[in-house]
């Protein structure tokens, strides 16, 4: 009898370590990428990825870590404490108005924009008034937005679907274009003019 309880009792945990595993994997964000790597889009696209050299912040030139930087601080004031799925949100609005055209050219400026009475993102505006940043909140986003910079593809890591605009979930400016969804505290839309030239079907 006491045996047998003892068997029970093994086959239980065994059970709920297996749920909980499963749980763990089904969970995992399929927007964020770990491992900084260059990978050929292709490739994935195709279902596999090569192997490849990791390519590290620190070894990439002065210019692009410029980039990084601007993205990595435009993810942080505007979703820092959201879970990864915002930061790859916000990231991919700023890298989809670069795809666009029809803002500025580069990454950093998109991000500090200013259309002759406001900049495009609040948190630029308020730089006198912004907390002293989390570094190790700060680390994991600048993990991303390497990632992002270096194989960033909107067909296959824009959860926004190609929108170029958001606002807060608090908020409702009206605007005329379409709504696309909510993620974290955030609503997003595209302009069909913008998604022309970034590459995602309507």
């Amino acid at each position: 009898m006491h045996t047998n309880k003892i068997a029970i009792f093994g086959a239980l945990v065994l059970s709920f370590i297996i749920m909980t595993t499963g749980f763990q994997m089904s969970s995992i964000n399929v927007y964020h990428v770990p491992q900084i790597f260059a990978v050929d889009m292709q490739d994935e696209i195709k279902g596999k990825i090569l192997p490849a050299t990791p390519i590290t912040y620190d070894q990439l030139a002065k210019s692009e870590r410029k980039q990084i930087d601007c993205l990595a601080k435009n993810i942080y004031y505007e979703a820092g404490y959201e879970p990864r799925l915002g930061w790859t949100a916000v990231a991919a609005v700023t890298m989809n108005r670069v795809l666009s055209g029809n803002y500025a050219d580069s990454i950093c400026g998109v991000v500090y924009q200013n259309n002759g009475r406001t900049y495009q993102f609040s948190w630029v505006g308020m730089k006198n008034r912004l907390s002293k940043i989390n570094e190790d909140v700060y680390n994991e986003i600048l993990k991303v937005a390497t990632n992002i910079y270096l194989n960033y593809n909107p067909a296959i890591h824009d959860p926004t679907k190609g929108a170029t605009y958001y606002h807060a979930d608090y908020v409702n400016p009206r605007w005329k274009l379409e709504k696309v969804k909510k993620i974290g505290a955030h609503i997003f839309y595209r302009n069909k003019r913008d998604v022309e030239n970034i590459g995602i079907a309507l």
